[in-house]
C-alpha cells in the first residue's frame, strides 16, 4: 500500500515538473506570435482631393497658354468665371476621377471642380479657332495653333509631337465610352457639348507636367511629392 502511494506521489511530481518545464516555452511562443505586427494595407491616395492646379510651377520652362483665347471673342461671356476659363490654365481633371484613374464627367460641379460649363467653354474656343472640323477635333490645326503660340523650340517639338499624338489616342479612347461623348451644360439642360476639346487641353497640360526637361525640373519637397501623386492619379 505504501509502495502504491509512493508511486502515485512520484507520478504527480513528474507531471508537475513537466508542466513547469514546458510552460515557459509555450508562453514565450505565444508572446512571440502576439508581438508579430500584422501587415497593414497600403494607404489609398484620393485623387479627387489632390490639388494639381499649380504643378506647372515645378517646371521652370513650362509654356503658358498655347491657345489664343483672346481671339475667341464669342466665348468671353462663357469664360467670365475663373473656374470655367481655368480649364486652359490649370490641371483639374483629377477632381472628377477616382483612384482607379477613371474619369467621370457630369453636369454638376463647383468652383474647385471641372464643371460642364468649363467643357462647353473649351468647345466654344475650339470652334472659334476653327480647330473643330465636321464635329471632330482637327489635330493638324491644333498642332498649327500650338506652333504659332509656343516660342520655345524644345516645348514646341514636345507638344506638337509625342504629346499631341499620345493625347489624341487617350482622348479618343476616353470619349468612346459613355458618358464622355457629350455633357450637358449646367445652366442649360438642353445644351450639350463635346467633351473632347476640354479633355485634350487637360491632357496637354498633363504632358507639360510629365515632360519637363531634367535641367528645368524643380526638386523641392513640394514638387517631388506632387509629381509622385500626379503619377499615381494620371488618367492619360
Amino acid at each position: 500500500m505504501k509502495i502504491w502511494k509512493l508511486q502515485i506521489n512520484i507520478f504527480w511530481t513528474l507531471c508537475l515538473l513537466l508542466f513547469v518545464f514546458f510552460s515557459p516555452a509555450e508562453s514565450a511562443a505565444t508572446n512571440t506570435t502576439t508581438k508579430t505586427p500584422s501587415k497593414s494595407s497600403a494607404s489609398t491616395l484620393e485623387c479627387a482631393k489632390q490639388d494639381f492646379a499649380f504643378v506647372s510651377q515645378c517646371c521652370k520652362s513650362a509654356p503658358g497658354n498655347f491657345f489664343n483665347l483672346s481671339s475667341a471673342t464669342a466665348c468671353r461671356n462663357m469664360g467670365a468665371d475663373g473656374a470655367t476659363k481655368g480649364i486652359f490654365r490649370e490641371y483639374k481633371i483629377n477632381r472628377v476621377q477616382s483612384t482607379d484613374k477613371s474619369v467621370t464627367l457630369g453636369n454638376k460641379g463647383d468652383p474647385w471642380k471641372l464643371s460642364s460649363n468649363a467643357f462647353c467653354y473649351a468647345e466654344c474656343v475650339f470652334n472659334n479657332l476653327s480647330l473643330i472640323v465636321d464635329g471632330a477635333i482637327s489635330y493638324t490645326k491644333v498642332s498649327e495653333q500650338i506652333s504659332s503660340r509656343v516660342s520655345n523650340a524644345d516645348w514646341k517639338t514636345i507638344l506638337t509631337g509625342t504629346a499631341l499624338t499620345e493625347c489624341e489616342t487617350s482622348v479618343n479612347s476616353m470619349i468612346a465610352a459613355d458618358p464622355l461623348k457629350s455633357i450637358k451644360m449646367a445652366r442649360n439642360s438642353f445644351k450639350t457639348c463635346l467633351s473632347a476639346p476640354g479633355l485634350l487641353v487637360q491632357c496637354l497640360l498633363n504632358k507639360i507636367y510629365t515632360s519637363c526637361p531634367e535641367a528645368d525640373t524643380i526638386t523641392t519637397s513640394f514638387c517631388i511629392k506632387k509629381r509622385e501623386f500626379f503619377t499615381t492619379c494620371n488618367p492619360f
